[in-house]
């Protein structure tokens, strides 16, 4: 099997002002409250109809919640019906929701923005199925297909197509990348940490509870870095505080896989193996409207981390 395509069909969006269907004899003789949300029945000029729970956005009724919209031409109970049941998002099909092609294809999953995404169970007409993730109205991720003679193909999608020659390559990307993930949610723990010892500190205790977050000092840090190190002495402790808690708050992250992937650092002074637990280095950059703030850190111990370099001028 060289590719499978899903089908190109774009579901319809309609941008035309609905006319709410309405009782004459409501609101008889009073003055008509206006309404910010609500359930109702909506049918716009080309004929399509809504129905189901609604907001007022901008001076406009909007579908918004759960409801179902039926296309032009069509009823529920007529074969070759294209509609849609499930969740709204301020006029656009977001959530979890059912689409009902004309070509007998149906959708059964996460929506966002109008379009598939997430996961999802998609049913051809010719018995063909696609159950897995989605991206920007594709197949995109992983997820099974099943063909017309029942083959099953499991694997990494990519942008509506899977291609048998790149699944071993594209699951080791996606594990490289996971384990990219878990890497940098442990090295941001150092800003939190950092600022909870300095929060837990006075003038005599500065020094003893901010100095471990500093590789000078450090014999550990020896075998993964090369000298110069940051140093607590360079700064006061206030100084320290600030500078982190604005990096806490960074625009870039680099979880290195090799050393020369490194952009912040100068990979020559890097000793060991990246991707490999201790000895591991993140690098952070800030950007300022007049200056970009640079930062890095290097796992020594089990969740310990220790700043390697800075740069804020």
């Amino acid at each position: 099997m060289a590719t499978k395509k899903q089908d190109k069909k774009d579901t319809k969006v309609i941008k035309e002002e609905p006319v709410e269907v309405k009782h004459p004899e409501e609101n008889a003789g009073t003055l008509e409250k206006i309404e910010t949300e609500g359930y109702g029945r909506f049918e716009y000029r080309n004929g399509t109809v809504y129905e189901g729970h609604w907001i007022l956005l901008n001076g406009r009724k909007v579908k918004n919640g759960e409801g179902t919209l039926i296309h032009a031409g069509t009823t529920s109970n007529e074969a070759g019906n294209e509609e849609y049941r499930g969740s709204w998002k301020e006029d656009k099909m977001d959530g979890f929701g059912v689409y009902r092609y004309t070509s007998g294809a149906i959708y059964k999953g996460e929506w966002v923005n109008n379009k598939q995404e997430g996961r999802g169970v998609y049913e051809f007409p010719g018995g063909m199925i696609y159950e897995g993730e989605w991206k920007d109205h594709k197949m995109h991720g992983e997820g099974s297909f099943i063909d017309k003679e029942g083959n099953r193909w499991e694997g990494e999608f990519v942008n509506g197509v899977f291609q048998s020659k790149m699944q071993k390559q594209l699951k080791l990307e996606k594990l490289m990348k996971r384990k990219e993930e878990e890497i940098l949610a442990n090295a941001r723990n150092f800003f939190t940490k950092f600022e909870q010892a300095y929060a837990n500190s006075d003038k005599r205790t500065y020094k003893e509870n901010l100095a471990p977050f500093f590789a000078g000092g450090q014999d550990e840090i020896k075998q993964f870095y090369k000298e110069p190190y940051p140093k607590y002495e360079e700064r006061k402790p206030e100084q320290w505080l600030e500078l982190i808690s604005l990096m806490k708050a960074y625009t870039i992250a680099n979880v290195l896989r090799h050393k020369l992937d490194a952009k912040v650092v100068d990979p020559n002074n890097i000793l060991c193996p990246q991707f490999a637990e201790q000895g591991q280095i993140v690098e952070f950059t800030r950007t300022l409207p007049d200056k970009a703030v640079r930062l890095a850190i290097c796992n020594i111990l089990e969740a310990s981390w220790v700043l390697i370099y800075i740069a804020d001028k």
